[in-house]
């Protein structure tokens, strides 16, 4: 299988009329040098163009003066032409493109003349077939339905090593600062490791977009759970500022959910009666009502409090009285009951052995009384502490209540003074339940059925091998890694990079770097060197291309590196740079060795072309000066896009 190259790149003029062409060889390095502002990164940014990006990023100059930009593929035999319409200064971008493939085929010198003219998407969709991706059944055998598609948008991270990722400690890829760009190409990864087909990558869309759905209808129904819960109670609250406004039958804490909503419907036929203004007595007996309760509760916290000292101090007398205990135990070892009555030392005759024993012996019993009154008495201290703890719950949730009732009375009585005409409070009101009826309908719409979204998703998890595919992709990354350190450690770094080995983690994604002597698991937030940085990206990159040669996936062999010297020469430097010699300059050897680098490496990896954008010319280095086929300098009036050709009639005033 030959993997596709890029033959050439080209633009027309503004008026269509002209072309200008840039030639490169397959296979092989192909150098473009130049200074700054001629055009060298929008090589790459007209390749990202002309597969299918949403904007066009081209410069201002180049959008000024040209119609359209085009890229020639080669995959052996085959060919295929990509171009697209360049729009003009403030225009996003362009959904005009023309794509032909074929043999022999031939770039038309004007652009009026381009074939294969259709649309963006269409595009994307023919480019992706002649490379291959996403080729096989295009139907689901057990839903029936059209499968999804890895993208051509996929592969440009693997294509273009810009100038924003050569030698960046964050960014691994391009356009992964984009969430939705890394994301897409995160999701795409396996299939372009050969990890998984299209079928398994539609699946697992699947299985992520109906967990992420279960998770926001969990969610919606808790929301409608809490929202009818509101409507409920503001349903109650109409309710009972209709009874004093006399306008419904009956109100009662026992209504069903019905019943209320019946009550409010019934409430909206009833004609315009007397207002029955809140009674001043009502509001009196609620506080007389709330004072006792506040009482209730005071006492009821003085007891408790009263109950957990005593507990307190209940437990330390027994632990005092467990500690006496142990001492006076000790006595146990004495024959108490047999006490001569005659000192031991003068043999005289007394008593006083006698009356000691019995002292210790009423004392032990003592405290052994009062150790099982204490083991007694301390659960029924718990248990009246639990008790009143119970019955404070209680006051407190029915002062909670009156407390709602009295706020009630005041917003009423406040509502009643605003509307002082009885006729308009309750045409006031009829409006607001009116307005509420129509919206709790909504509330209590049938959401989506939670159980048949679980038993899609158990589906789906049941054809997904997950353990496999974990498998495979732990022995692809452990290739990549592999030759990513074989060419991490033939590249200039230091410390603590030297001799160091890479590690790909292709789902975040990121590379760890295992340091040689301590074996240290580094990030690369942790190397702080651009060196170190520049020969990890080159590493990677080229690590992958060898993995993709080796699997024959469908990403085209090409590799774009925008200006690998960045780390070596000052960024400042406007000109092209002509390196005579090395001059045993540290930098230049380091650079150097990299250039040897990617030399050997394009030349061993089958199918690789690489095309290096740089502001240094190596002068003395022949396979460097037969390998750049453009220089655009400042002296030379060279450029991208010729300097001659004229701004295009369709650009604003």
């Amino acid at each position: 299988m030959n993997r596709w190259n890029i033959s050439k790149i080209f633009f027309f003029n503004s008026n269509g009329e002209e072309i200008r062409e840039i030639d490169f060889d397959l296979n092989t390095v192909n150098i473009i040098t130049g200074a700054s502002g001629t055009g060298k990164t929008a090589v790459i940014k007209a390749l990202d163009y002309c597969l299918g990006s949403s904007t066009c990023e081209l410069a201002a100059h180049i959008r000024r003066r040209s119609i359209c930009v085009g890229v020639k593929w080669v995959a052996g035999a085959e060919e295929l032409i990509t171009a697209r319409v360049i729009p003009p200064v403030g225009q996003k971008t362009s959904s005009k493109m023309f794509v032909r493939s074929g043999r022999n085929l031939e770039i038309s010198k004007k652009y009026k003349d381009l074939d294969g003219a259709c649309t963006l998407d269409s595009a994307k969709d023919y480019i992706e077939k002649v490379f291959g991706i996403g080729d096989i059944q295009r139907k689901n055998n057990f839903t029936g339905k059209t499968l999804g598609k890895a993208s051509i948008r996929n592969i440009t991270p693997f294509l273009l090593i810009t100038k924003e990722v050569i030698d960046s400690e964050s960014l691994l890829f391009h356009s992964m600062d984009d969430a939705e760009k890394s994301k897409d190409f995160l999701a795409a990864l396996p299939y372009y490791l050969n990890i998984s087909n299209e079928e398994s990558i539609y699946l697992e869309q699947q299985l992520k977009k109906l967990k992420s759905r279960l998770e926001l209808e969990k969610n919606k129904k808790n929301l409608t759970l809490r929202s009818q819960e509101d409507s409920i109670s503001k349903a109650r609250n109409f309710l009972e500022e209709a009874k004093r406004l006399g306008l419904n039958v009956f109100t009662s804490d026992e209504n069903s959910l019905s019943d209320i909503i019946e009550n409010l419907r019934e409430i909206l036929k009833v004609e315009t009666q007397f207002i029955n203004y809140p009674d001043n007595s009502e509001i009196s007996l609620l506080n007389i009502k709330r004072k006792a309760l506040l009482d209730e509760i005071t006492e009821l916290y003085s007891k408790l409090n009263a109950t957990k000292k005593v507990i307190l101090e209940a437990s330390g007398y027994k632990g005092t009285v467990a500690r006496q205990l142990n001492k006076l135990e000790l006595v146990n070892h004495f024959n108490l009951s047999n006490i001569p009555e005659q000192c031991p030392v003068c043999k005289s005759e007394s008593k006083i052995g006698i009356s000691m024993a019995e002292h210790l012996k009423s004392t032990l019993m003592q405290i052994r009384d009062e150790n099982i009154s204490i083991k007694r008495v301390e659960p029924k201290l718990i248990l009246l502490e639990n008790n009143l703890n119970d019955k404070l719950n209680d006051l407190n949730a029915m002062l909670s209540h009156v407390d709602s009732k009295i706020q009630s009375w005041y917003r009423q009585t406040e509502e009643m003074r605003q509307y002082d005409d009885h006729s308009k409070q309750q045409a006031h009101l009829r409006g607001r339940i009116s307005y509420f009826l129509e919206t709790f309908q909504e509330d209590i719409q049938e959401g989506v059925d939670l159980d048949v979204l679980s038993a899609e998703i158990q589906e789906i998890e049941a054809q997904i091998d997950k353990s496999s595919k974990e498998i495979k992709l732990r022995r692809a990354e452990l290739k990549i890694s592999k030759f990513a350190t074989e060419n991490f450690q033939l590249l200039p770094t230091v410390a603590p990079c030297v001799n160091a080995e890479l590690d790909f983690n292709a789902l975040k994604p990121e590379i760890s770097i295992i340091e040689n002597e301590t074996e240290s698991i580094l990030k690369m937030s942790d190397l702080g060197s651009d060196q170190n940085y520049l020969a990890i990206h080159i590493s990677l990159a080229f690590a992958l291309h060898k993995y993709f040669e080796t699997q024959k996936t469908s990403v085209p062999g090409v590799l774009f590196l925008d200006q690998i010297s960045r780390p070596y020469f000052p960024s400042t430097l406007k000109d092209e740079n002509v390196i005579f010699g090395s001059d045993n300059d540290e930098d230049i050897n380091a650079l150097e060795k990299h250039i040897e680098f990617i030399f050997n490496e394009t030349a061993k990896i089958k199918g690789l072309q690489v095309i290096l954008l740089e502001h240094a010319y190596f002068s003395k280095d022949k396979k460097y000066v037969d390998a750049t086929k453009e220089r655009w300098g400042r002296g030379s009036h060279r450029a991208l896009i010729p300097l001659d050709w004229a701004v295009r009639k369709d650009l604003k005033k």
